[in-house]
C-alpha cells in the first residue's frame, strides 16, 4: 500500500469522531487566528497613519503659530505704529484711503476711514479752512458711486468672514480626516459648512488663481456644467454666472466675488455674494433663469461664500472655505449629510487637485492653459506681485 493522501493525515475518516471534531476545531481556530492577525496588522497600520497625521498636523500648527508670532512682532515695530491723524491732515488720509482701496486692503481702509470720521466729528464747529474742504471731499467719496462708497460694507464683511473662518465658536465638527476638518452650523433658514485644511504642494498664488478664474469653474467645481465671467470689474473683483444642470434639478447662481489683501495680518480673503440686475454696473446683464424642468423645482441659489488663504511657505498654505446656503428647517437629515460629505468636501478636494496641477505646470489643467493667454498672464502677474514678496519675506528671502 502506498502512503495515505495528505488530507487523510489531517482528518482521517477512519479516526474516532472525537478526534475528527478536535482536529476540525483546531483548523477553525487556526483560520480565525490568521484573520485576527490580518485585522490586527491593518489596525496597527491605521493607528500608525493616524498618529503620523496627528504629528504632522501638530507640526504644521506649530509652524502656523510661529509665523503668526513673527507677524505680531513685526506689527509692534515703532515704524509700523499708526501715525497721528488730525483735521489738517485729513486730505492726505483720504489719498491714503483711495490707495488702500486700489490695493484691495478693505480692512485697513475701514480702520483708517473710522479714524477719519472720528476726526470730522470732533472738528465740528471749528473755523473753516483746509480741513473743511477735506471733510466735504470725504462725504463726496462716501456717497453712492464715490471712490470710498464700498469701504464700510466690505470692511464689515471681511472682518466677519475672518472671524468666522479663524474660529471654531458656533461650529459643530462633522468630520476630521487626513488633516481636513469639516464643520457645520445650522439655523432656521440656512446651513453653513466650513472646510479648514493645511495643504502642501501648492503655490499660494495658484490657490487664489483657481478661485479667481471664474470662466474655468465648469472644469473643476462639482456639479457646475457651465460658467462665465459676466464682467471683470478689476483683477480682484469679478461678476460671474454659473449653471448646475443635473438630471434631478437645474440651478444657477449669479454672484460677485472680490478679494481683500489682509497680508498685514497674514491672510488673503475672497468674499462672494449673490447679485441681482440692480447690483451690477451699467452695461452688465445678469441672465434670467432658464425655463428648464427637472425632477426638483429649478431655482437661483443665493449662496454666500468666504475663502481664506494663509500662506505658510512657497509651497504650503492654510486654506479655509465656508459656504452658506438657504435650507428650510424641515429639510431631511440625508440632504444635510449630502451637502456636508459630498458637496463641500468634494469642492475642497477638487480645488486642491487643481492648485497642485498648477504648481506642477500640468498641461491637462485648464488653469495652466489659461495662464498662457494674455488675460491669464496679466491676472497671474497681478496676484504674484502681491503675494510672492510676502512669501519671500516669510522664508527670509526678502
Amino acid at each position: 500500500m502506498g502512503p495515505k493522501p495528505v488530507a487523510s493525515t489531517i482528518v482521517d475518516a477512519g479516526a474516532p469522531a472525537w478526534a475528527q471534531l478536535g482536529l476540525a476545531m483546531l483548523a477553525a481556530i487556526f483560520a480565525l487566528l490568521i484573520v485576527l492577525l490580518r485585522d490586527l496588522r491593518a489596525f496597527i497600520a491605521q493607528v500608525a497613519r493616524a498618529e503620523g497625521q496627528r504629528e504632522r498636523r501638530e507640526a504644521e500648527e506649530r509652524r502656523v503659530g510661529a509665523v503668526r508670532a513673527l507677524r505680531r512682532h513685526e506689527d509692534e515695530r515703532p515704524d509700523r505704529q499708526k501715525a497721528a491723524l488730525g483735521f489738517a491732515s485729513l486730505g492726505c488720509a483720504i489719498d491714503a484711503l483711495e490707495s488702500l482701496v486700489r490695493d484691495t486692503k478693505w480692512i485697513e481702509a475701514g480702520e483708517l476711514l473710522e479714524r477719519c470720521v472720528e476726526v470730522v466729528r470732533a472738528a465740528k464747529g471749528a473755523p473753516p479752512g483746509e480741513g473743511e474742504a477735506a471733510a466735504n471731499r470725504l462725504a463726496a467719496c462716501l456717497a453712492p458711486g464715490g471712490s470710498l462708497c464700498d469701504v464700510p460694507a466690505r470692511c464689515a464683511m471681511c472682518r466677519a468672514a475672518l472671524s468666522d473662518l479663524n474660529s471654531d465658536a458656533s461650529w459643530t465638527l462633522s468630520s476630521e480626516r487626513d488633516g481636513t476638518r469639516v464643520q457645520y452650523r445650522r439655523t432656521d433658514a440656512a446651513l453653513a459648512i466650513k472646510v479648514d485644511a493645511l495643504v502642501d504642494g501648492v503655490r499660494p498664488a495658484d490657490t487664489l488663481y483657481v478661485w479667481r478664474e471664474t470662466s474655468a469653474y465648469n472644469t473643476w467645481f462639482p456639479m457646475v456644467t457651465a460658467s462665465a465671467e459676466l464682467c471683470e470689474v478689476s483683477e480682484a473683483d469679478s461678476i460671474l454666472y454659473i449653471e448646475m444642470d443635473q438630471w434631478f434639478a437645474y440651478n444657477d447662481m449669479a454672484m460677485r466675488g472680490w478679494g481683500c489683501n489682509c497680508l498685514k495680518d497674514g491672510y488673503l480673503l475672497m468674499v462672494v455674494r449673490p447679485v441681482t440686475q440692480a447690483d451690477v454696473p451699467a452695461g452688465v446683464t445678469v441672465p434670467p433663469m432658464k425655463p428648464i424642468r427637472r425632477l426638483l423645482p429649478s431655482q437661483r441659489v443665493l449662496a454666500e461664500i468666504n475663502i481664506l488663504v494663509e500662506p505658510l511657505s512657497a509651497s504650503s498654505v492654510r486654506f479655509a472655505y465656508s459656504l452658506t446656503v438657504p435650507l428650510a428647517p424641515s429639510s431631511p437629515l440625508w440632504l444635510v449629510n449630502l451637502v456636508l460629505q459630498k458637496g463641500v468636501a468634494e469642492i475642497f478636494a477638487s480645488m486642491r487637485e487643481q492648485a497642485r496641477k498648477m504648481s506642477a505646470n500640468d498641461p491637462s489643467s485648464a488653469h495652466v492653459r489659461k495662464m498662457q493667454t494674455a488675460d491669464g498672464k496679466r491676472l497671474a502677474s497681478w496676484l504674484g506681485a502681491r503675494i510672492d514678496p510676502y512669501v519671500a519675506a516669510l522664508e527670509g528671502r526678502a
